[in-house]
């Protein structure tokens, strides 16, 4: 199993009973993610320009891959 699966599962869970809970917060994140940045990229692209497209996603990599990095380190 790979670093990034075992944070995502909820069968490693020391109390399995709060599955459902990981679980919905994880829902909660993607569905506040799905309303947040197209609006965002909105008022950016209408704004500035719409070419932008690629530096906001990268972005948004760069920021998904710290976040990982610093979830792994803080769970060792």
């Amino acid at each position: 199993m790979n670093r990034l699966s075992q944070h995502l599962s909820t069968t490693k869970l020391e109390e399995p009973d709060k599955s459902q809970a990981v679980i919905g917060v994880q829902m909660a994140a993607a569905y506040v993610g799905t309303l947040l940045m197209p609006p965002l990229f909105g008022l950016i692209a209408n704004n500035i320009n719409v070419a932008l497209l690629p530096f906001f996603l990268l972005l948004l990599l760069i920021l998904m891959f710290v976040m990982h990095e610093k979830l792994i380190k803080d769970t060792k």
